[in-house]
């Protein structure tokens, strides 16, 4: 978090080479933990090792893809708002404009749709990768098949945790320091519960 506030787009940058490997190695401590195995501040920064890469990788992918997303949905806001322009200016807008509001409209909920189904879907990619050897693809598509099995559940179980870190940050950002391992915690305990049984490569 703090890395992302340094300026000129160098926290941008540095988050992107650093989340991965950092939240890898919380994620390896947390399911240490989970297993009632000893963890230590040493496997919590266990990211920044010779898996670096895949850890890097790993996050890269989902990152693309929601800036892909992104990107179309602003596309589509701007268009929104050149199709109604006419309202705003007291105009009557030509049929064209009127008729793009709703697809437009419905084309950004379904790119919303996308991102929060794919986030959900490569959670657990990250610690598939810290947690059984796998390189980044095979724990992205890993990750995928398992949790449609379950999606809704899974979907259910990262918003409340969503909720949990929030209300940790309404308490001042400080608040954050209790409820970001919760949150975490009871996300690991759904992994152990999936993939536990998994051998390691």
């Amino acid at each position: 978090m703090a890395i992302g506030m340094v300026p000129f787009g160098i926290g941008g940058l540095l988050s992107l080479f650093l989340t991965g490997p950092l939240m890898a190695g919380l994620w390896f401590f947390y399911v240490k933990q989970v297993r009632g195995q000893p963890a230590g501040i040493s496997d919590a920064f266990s990211g920044f090792g010779p898996k670096f890469w895949q850890y890097f990788l790993t996050k890269l992918i989902p990152t693309l893809v929601i800036i892909a997303v992104v990107v179309c949905i602003a596309v589509i806001v701007v268009l929104i708002m050149l199709a109604g322009g006419g309202f705003a200016n007291g105009r009557r807008p030509t049929n064209f404009s009127a008729s793009l509001i709703i697809p437009l409209t419905f084309a950004g909920l379904v790119a919303m749709a996308v991102i929060v189904y794919f986030m959900v879907c490569w959670i657990f990619a990250l610690p598939l990768v810290a947690d059984k050897g796998l390189e980044f693809w095979p724990a992205l598509q890993l990750s995928r098949k398992m949790v449609m099995k379950h999606w809704w559940m899974t979907f259910l179980l990262t918003f409340v945790a969503w909720l949990i870190t929030m209300c940790g940050f309404l308490a001042l950002c400080v608040g954050v320091i209790a409820t970001g391992p919760i949150a975490l915690a009871s996300l690991t305990s759904h992994y152990e519960a999936v993939f536990g049984d998994l051998s390691a490569q």
